[in-house]
C-alpha cells in the first residue's frame, strides 16, 4: 500500500509558499442548475473561512448541468500545479500508462476516482481524491510514491480523471462506499491463480446461488436443469399447507425457499420459460401469504418480503 496509515495527512500540504493544488468551492449542482457566468470567480477555503478569488487556467470546472444531489462542497484541482508537484520519474511513468491506455474501469468512489491500472502485465487498483484538504492517492502496489501516496498508477488515474472531468468531493474517503469491496479486490490480486480457483470451487460447492452465477458467467449453466429444479420446488411449496399437520413456520420456510430458488433461476438466461415460472411462483405465494397475514402476532417473516423479492425478479427478467 502506498497510502499512509495516518490517512494521508501530508505536512507539505500545510507548508507556506507551496502552490495551492486544491480549491474547495460551493457545488452549484447541489443547489440546482447555475449558469456558468455566475461562477466567474471561485471560492477558496483558507483557515476555515471562505474567500473569493479569480479563476486560474488549468482548473477543472464543474458541469453545471448535472442533476441535483451532489455534495454541497466540491474540489477544483489545479492540474499544472499537481503535475509540478510529482517527481519527474513518477510523472514520466504515469504519462506512459495513460498514453498506452493502461487505465481502465474509471469510476467515482467515495467522492474520488478509482480505476484499474495495468502495468507490466500486473493489475493494480488505485484511488485519488481530496483528503484533509490535500489531493492524495492510494494504490495496492509496492512501487515508489510521493508524500501524498502518489505512485505512478495513482498519478495515471488522476490524469485520466482530469481528462474525463471527474467531479471530486471536498472531503473524500476511498472506503466510504462498499468498504469491503476494495479489500476483497486487493485480496484477489494478491492470490495466485491456483489458490483463488480453489477458493472459488470450494465456495461454489457450498453455495448453490454462487455456483449458478459462476457457471452462468462461464457460459456453462445448464438452464434446463435449473428450470426442472424450480418446477419441483414450486410443486413442493404449493403443497405445504395441503396436509393437516403444517405450521406457520412451514409457510415461512416455503417463502424463504422461493426467494432463494428464484435467485438461482434468475442467475441463468432470461426467457419466456423463466418468466412464466416466476409468475407462477407469485400466484402460489399469493395463496400462501394470507396465512402469514393472519398470524401477524407470531410470524417471523413478513409476507411482503417474499412478494417484493418475486416481483423484483419478474421485473429483472422483463428488463433483460
Amino acid at each position: 500500500m502506498t497510502g499512509s496509515s495516518t490517512r494521508w495527512m501530508p505536512a507539505r500540504a500545510r507548508e507556506p509558499g507551496l502552490r495551492v493544488i486544491v480549491d474547495i468551492v460551493p457545488n452549484p449542482v447541489a443547489m440546482g442548475t447555475v449558469p456558468v457566468p455566475l461562477l466567474a470567480g471561485r471560492v477558496r477555503l483558507t483557515n476555515g473561512s471562505l474567500t473569493s478569488g479569480a479563476c486560474c487556467p488549468g482548473h477543472r470546472r464543474l458541469d453545471h448541468r448535472r442533476p441535483v444531489g451532489f455534495p454541497i462542497m466540491a474540489a477544483l484541482i489545479d492540474v499544472p500545479a499537481f503535475r509540478d508537484s510529482i517527481p519527474s520519474g513518477i510523472i514520466a511513468v504515469a504519462d506512459r500508462l495513460t498514453a498506452t491506455g493502461a487505465v481502465g474501469d474509471l469510476t467515482s468512489v467515495g467522492g474520488g476516482a478509482q480505476a484499474e491500472v495495468t502495468d507490466d502485465g500486473a493489475l493494480y487498483l488505485a484511488w485519488v481524491g481530496v483528503v484533509d484538504r490535500a489531493f492524495t492517492g492510494e494504490c495496492d502496489c509496492d512501487g515508489p510514491s510521493d508524500d501524498d501516496g502518489f505512485c505512478a498508477h495513482a498519478v495515471a488515474v488522476a490524469l485520466t480523471s482530469f481528462d474525463a472531468d471527474v467531479r471530486f468531493a471536498a472531503e473524500a474517503d476511498p472506503y466510504a462506499e462498499e468498504p469491503d469491496h476494495a479489500v476483497y479486490q486487493r485480496a484477489v490480486r494478491m492470490l495466485d491463480p491456483a489458490r483463488l480457483a480453489a477458493l472459488v470451487v470450494e465456495h461454489a460447492e457450498r453455495d448453490r446461488l454462487f455456483a449458478a452465477r459462476l457457471l452462468s458467467a462461464a457460459g456453462l449453466l445448464e438452464h434446463r436443469s435449473a428450470v426442472e429444479v424450480y418446477e419441483a420446488v414450486l410443486q413442493e411449496v404449493e403443497a405445504v399447507t395441503t396436509g393437516s399437520r403444517w405450521e406457520i413456520a412451514d409457510v415461512e420456510d416455503a417463502g424463504r425457499r422461493l426467494i432463494a430458488e428464484t435467485e438461482i433461476l434468475c442467475a441463468g438466461p432470461a426467457g419466456t420459460e423463466a418468466l412464466e415460472l416466476v409468475e407462477e411462483a407469485i400466484e402460489i405465494w399469493d395463496g400462501l401469504a394470507g396465512h402469514l397475514v393472519d398470524a401477524y402476532d407470531v410470524r417471523r417473516l413478513d409476507p411482503e418480503d417474499v412478494s417484493d423479492a418475486l416481483a423484483e425478479a419478474r421485473r429483472d427478467l422483463l428488463d433483460r
